[in-house]
């Protein structure tokens, strides 16, 4: 199917109306866009889900879950509700201080008390006395499979690498002097492992940058008298602020960037964060204005954060800002990407909805039902008995109902309703029969079954199913779509020719020249595999062309 079908299936949902005032507000966010410095920002705290509203770490998973680190806990996030984890659910202590992923898509925790693995909803607790006495620079990577290095500073100021694997705690190696100074004259560290690389980057106050890989350790030429912080861009070049300027590290050089009075403030550590085009992010303290440099000048954005903790930008190019009143994300088209196979569920998913209790339900074309806990995807169950083992497909045109239930369309048996409960079978007396959408009438909540042997109704008050015509008078077995144009009429969409109907008296369009052979007809859009997306406005037609080809036309009236 084409992306007109799409269009014209998603704009049948939604209606037109609304359809325009999306529109016009797209509009407007591109005109803010591209004219002014100023961005919108979204503001999620505990009201929302989040575990607690002081934010100080982020971290992207590998499935798209957005990870939030607080002194309360960390909060996962589906771009649509959080799944929190704190002490009750089996962490050591809310006070999260890093996040990482290993090989297997486990996500691990960092506590003073030790490491956490959360996989799915599983959490798993390893204890240790190792951290009790760390004073910073929490960091935790996977050097190869099943063996995890941390690194932290010691209670002498030192840098630690500890290995932990099979649920065992080893201190490795220890690097710089012991030293007994105390904040503010304590050395400040930051460090970042660059997994493509397999290596650990240290910035090390006052002591320089080093490269740790395969066991060597170098320093690169670097004074640090003030650091700010060391971090991968998305961009994937390695930046590092220090001595109030912004540096690159490319090939084992420091190239400058920029300098800024404000980059760094004496002992006092600041995250920062860059995007794919290079645009460096980073915040003064007071007042907590988020500043962009974006290769030509610095611009302060408008927004007045409050104790900003940390930010982050995800791999959609997304900024979120996390501060002690909750986490901020820049407003931006932000999608979680599930692959098929990794995650559980099937390929081909033709049909989305959300049952009663908020569960997300995937049908994939060759491969079933499926649902989405909040957690992760389930395999759909007490369907199959309806099925068979008949070759069962799914189509596009499911629907819910005003009661909230899911009806889905499909091969063989017509159709699958699930109440939220259980699964039901719509068409019982009717044998092979296969259904490409289904839609209610908005008045009296009628049923209409486009099918292969015509369009059928369903009385609500009675229960009663009923053929109404067979489409394009015979010449066509399949019904894509049904809209209902006005109290007196439908308009339907077959794959042979398209059709509306009116009380007792139907009007039928050839849909190559899109001509009436009698009476008028609203403004309709069709696509057509040959002539492309067609509308038609009394005796007006505009063709739009399209390079890709459709089997199956769509239809909006209006």
């Amino acid at each position: 199917m084409n992306v007109f079908s799409y269009i014209s299936h998603a704009i049948s949902i939604i209606g037109m109306k609304q359809i325009k005032q999306y529109l016009c507000l797209l509009f407007i966010f591109i005109n803010i866009t591209l004219f002014s410095q100023e961005y919108g920002y979204k503001h999620y705290t505990i009201q929302d889900g989040l575990v607690q509203s002081q934010v100080w770490k982020i971290f992207q998973d590998s499935k798209g879950f957005i990870w939030i680190g607080t002194k309360g806990g960390a909060s996962r996030f589906d771009g649509v509700s959080f799944v929190n984890f704190t002490i009750k659910d089996g962490l050591f202590n809310n006070i999260i201080l890093f996040f990482t992923e290993d090989h297997k898509g486990v996500v691990w925790l960092a506590t003073v008390e030790g490491l956490v693995s959360i996989d799915g909803n599983k959490v798993t607790a390893y204890p240790t006395e190792h951290f009790r006495k760390y004073r910073g620079l929490f960091a935790v990577y996977e050097e190869e499979a099943d063996k995890l290095i941390i690194v932290y500073v010691n209670e002498k100021n030192q840098v630690v690498f500890t290995q932990f694997s099979r649920g065992n705690y080893t201190d490795v190696t220890t690097l710089f002097p012991a030293v007994d100074l105390e904040y503010p004259d304590a050395p400040a560290y930051e460090g970042i492992y660059d997994i493509e690389n397999q290596t650990f980057w240290l910035a090390a106050r006052p002591y320089g940058l080093y490269k740790i890989s395969g066991g060597k350790t170098e320093r690169l030429q670097i004074d640090i008298q003030d650091l700010r912080g060391l971090t991968k861009g998305s961009d994937n070049k390695l930046y590092i602020i220090a001595n109030d300027s912004a540096f690159i590290i490319a090939n084992d050089s420091v190239r400058y960037l920029f300098s800024d009075n404000n980059l760094c403030e004496k002992y006092i550590l600041k995250t920062f964060a860059i995007d794919k085009e290079g645009n460096v992010y980073f915040y003064d303290t007071p007042p907590g204005r988020l500043n962009i440099f974006n290769e030509h000048e610095i611009i302060s954005d408008h927004f007045d954060f409050k104790n900003i903790g940390t930010l982050f930008i995800d791999r959609e190019d997304n900024l979120w800002v996390g501060t002690e009143s909750g986490l901020y994300r820049r407003y931006s088209n932000a999608f979680i990407n599930f692959i098929p196979g990794k995650c559980g569920i099937g390929n081909l998913i033709w049909s989305i909805a959300e049952d009663k209790f908020h569960r997300m339900w995937f049908a994939a074309y060759n491969e079933g039902l499926h649902y989405w806990d909040g957690g992760e995807f389930h395999k759909g169950t007490g369907y199959q008995k309806f099925t068979g083992k008949k070759y069962c497909k799914y189509y596009m045109g499911s629907l819910i109902d005003h009661d909230q239930n899911i009806l889905f369309p499909i091969t063989s048996i017509g159709g699958l309703k699930y109440d939220g409960l259980g699964f039901s079978q719509i068409f019982i007396d009717i044998p092979d029969i296969t259904t490409l959408f289904f839609y209610e009438d908005p008045d009296n909540y009628d049923l209409y079954a486009g099918t292969n042997i015509g369009l059928y109704r369903i009385s609500k008050r009675t229960g009663f199913k009923i053929s109404i015509f067979d489409p394009a008078m015979g010449k066509a077995d399949l019904l894509s779509v049904l809209s209902k144009i006005n109290i007196k009429g439908f308009g339907l969409a077959a794959l042979m020719e398209l059709q509306f109907c009116r009380v007792n008296r139907k009007y039928t369009c050839q849909r190559r020249n899109f001509r009436l052979k009698e009476g008028q007809t609203p403004c309709c859009w069709t696509s057509d595999s040959s002539c492309g997306l067609e509308m038609r406005r009394d005796c007006l037609l505009t063709i739009i062309r399209s390079s890709s080809r459709s089997a199956i036309p769509a239809l909006i009236l209006w």
